[in-house]
């Protein structure tokens, strides 16, 4: 997984291909300004999607590849809407696309805005498969939109079905942690939950939606989870809750370290007393010492190790498995011979991969190798063929499916 991102190269390739004459129906896109497309709109009677994308959207070439030219869906779009697509090259700091961005509040790509033709937003979505595009736009033309759950909720008929539609659309508020998370998200979970009782707070459709849509971590409802958080583990668990408010800690102190929201963020962390704020400056620590510690030429990790040994096994669901994976490879690298290191890093690599959701196939290709340079060849390879069988439900590239096949043969021999 770590290098299918590289397979989007031939979504480019295959743009390039189309524009030197390859025929591929799709979705007909116009660059009007906005003046021109509003009029289009009240000339025809035709509602506008607005698709936000731009330079370095994988997301974007993905959905343009395999969205956008299925029959089904380009028919529809085409006949229903004035399609106009809004690239962003991020060169011209206030050109009248930034001005567009500010107006409708893009802050991710892709992001499709349906409009009327007085400028209204009728309906809104982010990337979407094939099917939950189509039926993105059959709702821009119905009434059970984005609109129509506003004007819901404005009536005062605020209820959770249309909240979950709406959230489901709508930008979430960790998106807007530079703003101060000021956004229609964060106003509408204050207005739900304002409208129940503090008890029903952890039942399971509120969970779902906090679990879900929950990014603010000055809210009222994130508070209310940290000062009710045995209540929450005692209906959903003890890591569902520990991975909730990680999370929302860990989303809040990201992004540029020079930003008023990090340095707030970081500021709150280290003041707060939750178990999981304190958890995660201990993996920021941990995960500052291993670059410091790859930067080092023949340093002996074991020391670093076992600093962090217990902490991991014991939240294993919790450390970024990316760093266990970068840690391990300096290891096997430059330290194979230190086996006391090895041993420990195989350790680290089996409870992080004991959870599904990390299963990949470079994570088992590495732990085959730690296996191997500990002389357990049957354990490496069985580890080895995990990660060719992962790969291969993936479709990696060739190439790369042989070097792990390859090293499956180095292990048998």
């Amino acid at each position: 997984m770590l290098r299918t991102i590289i397979g989007l190269l031939f979504f480019i390739c295959a743009s390039f291909g189309n524009a030197l004459g390859q025929k591929n129906e799709t979705i007909n896109f116009s660059f009007l300004q906005y003046n021109d497309f509003i009029k289009k709109s009240k000339e025809t009677g035709k509602p506008i999607m607005m698709y936000f994308t731009g330079t370095g959207c994988s997301l974007c070439i993905k959905m343009e590849k395999l969205v956008f030219p299925v029959e089904e869906i380009h028919n529809f779009y085409n006949s229903s809407f004035i399609n106009v697509e809004i690239f962003d090259d991020f060169k011209k700091p206030d050109s009248a696309i930034k001005q567009l961005q500010r107006k409708y509040g893009i802050v991710s790509q892709p992001t499709f805005i349906f409009i009327d033709s007085t400028g209204e937003v009728i309906h809104k979505s982010g990337y979407k498969e094939k099917n939950d595009f189509l039926l993105v736009g059959q709702q821009a033309i119905g009434s059970d939109n984005y609109r129509g759950w506003i004007s819901r909720f404005d009536n005062g008929e605020v209820e959770i079905n249309t909240l979950k539609k709406f959230l489901a659309v709508e930008q979430k508020p960790i998106l807007y942690a530079n703003l101060d998370y000021r956004c229609k998200a964060q106003d509408m979970l204050d207005k739900y939950f304002s409208t129940i009782q503090s008890s029903e707070y952890s039942n399971s459709d509120n969970w779902e939606i906090i679990n879900k849509y929950v990014g603010n971590p000055y809210s009222e409802i994130f508070k209310f989870l940290l000062e009710k958080k045995s209540k929450f583990i005692d209906n959903h668990g003890e890591r569902e809750v520990n991975k909730k408010i990680y999370s929302v800690f860990q989303d809040a102190w990201s992004g540029d370290i020079k930003s008023a929201s990090y340095i707030k963020a970081e500021k709150m962390i280290m003041e707060s007393n939750e178990p999981m704020a304190k958890l995660l400056v201990i993996f920021r620590k941990m995960g500052d010492e291993a670059r410091n510690n790859k930067r080092i030429e023949n340093i002996n990790w074991i020391d670093f190790l076992k600093k962090y040994n217990t902490i991991v096994l014991q939240n294993n669901y919790l450390v970024n498995p990316f760093l266990i994976y970068q840690i391990s490879e300096q290891i096997t690298t430059k330290n194979p011979n230190n086996l006391e290191s090895v041993k420990i890093i195989n350790t680290w690599l089996k409870s992080i991969l004991e959870i599904s959701t990390n299963e990949d196939e470079d994570f088992f290709s590495e732990y085959a190798k730690t296996y191997f340079i500990l002389g357990d060849k049957k354990s490496a390879i069985n580890a080895q063929k995990r990660a060719i069988e992962i790969a291969e439900k993936r479709k990696v590239e060739k190439k790369y499916l042989d070097e792990y096949k390859s090293l499956l043969e180095t292990y048998k021999k």
